[in-house]
C-alpha cells in the first residue's frame, strides 16, 4: 500500500457526511475520515457530494465517485447509517 492508504491503515475510518452550507440550506461532502475525528475537521478524503434539498425538478442531487468509494470500502473503511442509507437508494 501507498500514498493515504499506508498511513491510515490501522486506524478506525468512516465513511461519513460533514456539513456544509447556511443554517437553513445544508449541503454535505461525502468524506473519508478517522472514527473518533469532529464531523467538520478535514476530511482523509472527499469521495462525493450531497444536496438534500430538492431542486425544481423535485431531485435530490447526489454524486459519489464510486472507483474511490470501491477503494476504501476495500481498505476496510465502513460507512455510517446516513451513507449507507444514501448508498442503498442509489
Amino acid at each position: 500500500m501507498g500514498g493515504k492508504a499506508a498511513r491510515f491503515a490501522n486506524q478506525a475510518l468512516r465513511i461519513r457526511l460533514a456539513r456544509f452550507g447556511c443554517t437553513n440550506r445544508p449541503f454535505y461532502h461525502v468524506v473519508v475520515a478517522k472514527a473518533y475525528r469532529p464531523r467538520d475537521i478535514k476530511p482523509i478524503e472527499q469521495i462525493g457530494t450531497i444536496d438534500p434539498i430538492p431542486n425544481n425538478q423535485n431531485e435530490i442531487l447526489v454524486a459519489i465517485n464510486f472507483e474511490k468509494l470501491h477503494q476504501w470500502l476495500n481498505r476496510g473503511a465502513l460507512p455510517t447509517p446516513p451513507v449507507a442509507k444514501v448508498l442503498g437508494k442509489i
